[in-house]
């Protein structure tokens, strides 16, 4: 509902959204909460939050995911004297999870 190509757009349009609903509850309209506009509007609100949650609860799962398989390999070929210390490798994870 909010639209938008970025989140910075969408989180516009859910402050418009919250804005408009304040207004129509306000006088001179004085829209009740079963108002069909109002029921839409906060229906909207409501679903976007939960979609939002859903969103970053995935995001904190696969960067999980990554890290844990990630640092399973590097433990699992730290016996080379080739490769960077193990704090540095970690750091590279850390920038890998935050592009996403």
């Amino acid at each position: 509902m909010f639209g938008g190509a970025n989140e910075a757009e969408r989180s516009e349009g859910r402050r418009v959204v919250l804005q408009c609903v304040k207004a129509l509850k306000a006088p001179p309209h004085k829209l009740k909460d079963t108002h069909p506009w109002i029921v839409k509007f906060e229906h909207e609100l409501k679903r976007d939050k939960m979609m939002r949650k859903r969103k970053e609860k995935r995001k904190k799962k696969n960067d999980a995911a990554v890290k844990d398989h990630d640092s399973s390999s590097s433990s699992s070929s730290s016996s080379s004297s080739d490769e960077e210390p193990k704090d540095e490798v970690e750091e590279e994870n850390d920038n890998y999870s935050d592009e996403y």
